[in-house]
């Protein structure tokens, strides 16, 4: 696998590697269809409860920023906004 990445990388970039990990990724649900009785293996091993475990923080981790992220633009649009009718009334009087 790490061949096929190193190839789309040297190929296509950054964003060809991505796409393909990302196909491959796409995969591991098909897996299990074709492999049901190997699902509850994964899930309860080390790796399933570790991939759940940082899944959870990552969502968070994410869903946290992008909160903030949204909420600083909204108030720097708020203050811009304040400032352009400051300026407006200003403009008027003179």
């Amino acid at each position: 696998m790490s061949f096929l990445h190193t190839w789309a990388y040297l190929k296509y970039g950054v964003w060809g590697a991505a796409f393909l990990h990302g196909a491959v990724n796409g995969w591991a649900g098909a897996y299990f269809l074709l492999y049901p009785h190997t699902f509850g293996d994964v899930v309860w091993s080390i790796t399933g409860l570790y991939g759940a475990a940082t899944l959870t923080v990552t969502t968070a981790a994410f869903w946290l920023l992008a909160t903030l992220v949204a909420r600083a633009t909204k108030i720097e649009n708020l203050l811009t906004s304040v400032e352009n009718k400051s300026l407006d009334i200003r403009l008027k009087r003179a």
